[in-house]
């Protein structure tokens, strides 16, 4: 768990991405190699206990943040997965000029009735999420979610659904292979036909 968020902090954040689906087309732009259809699923309710952060600078506040993480994780009990993290965004306003977010980098915990000194709870009900599965370097997530907000999500039918963006890093995260995976679970809901909006 330690040397996986490690990895993360010390390349930064970003990464090729592909979208996990069977019999899809795929498309090629510059860096990025991309299936054009993620799997929709259906997450259970889990309970993250964390640390979390309100920033508009995800490239020097999210690193910063997983490595106060890193050390108080042994403070944590009751862990489901012990190699198993979860980057939730939540909050999140969008303007012209900044995003700005709340970010919380924790993991799936079974008990909370102990809460170390710094940390929170955050329930995650269950949702339906688009998946995407991002392989390689971890420089460019911001290209990632560009495709998912510029071009997936417009002609797919889904719409976002305002909730818990979910990143996680689990035994097939680490940023010095080439073939280093990160998923992103982005809340998604059907969309409504507009002859019956």
């Amino acid at each position: 768990m330690k040397y996986l968020i490690l990895c993360f902090i010390i390349v930064s954040m970003s990464i090729s991405v592909f979208a996990e689906a069977d019999d899809t087309e795929i498309k090629e732009t510059g860096k990025i190699v991309l299936k054009m259809e993620p799997e929709i699923v259906e997450l259970e309710p889990m309970t993250i206990l964390g640390m979390e952060i309100r920033t508009k600078d995800s490239e020097t506040a999210i690193p910063q943040l997983w490595e106060k993480f890193i050390a108080h994780f042994d403070k944590i009990r009751n862990s489901v997965i012990q190699d198993r993290s979860w980057g939730v965004s939540y909050d999140i306003v969008v303007s012209d000029d900044y995003i700005e977010f709340t970010y919380l980098a924790g993991c799936e915990v079974a008990a909370t009735d102990t809460i170390p000194e710094g940390f929170i709870i955050r329930e995650i009900p269950a949702h339906k999420y688009a998946v995407f599965i991002h392989t390689g370097p971890v420089e460019n997530i911001g290209e990632t979610y560009d495709f998912i907000w510029s071009e997936w999500l417009p002609t797919s039918q889904y719409e976002y659904d305002t909730s818990n963006d979910l990143e996680l890093y689990d035994e097939r995260f680490n940023p010095t292979s080439p073939n280093s995976q990160v998923i992103l679970y982005t809340p998604v809901k059907d969309k409504i036909p507009q002859d019956t909006k």
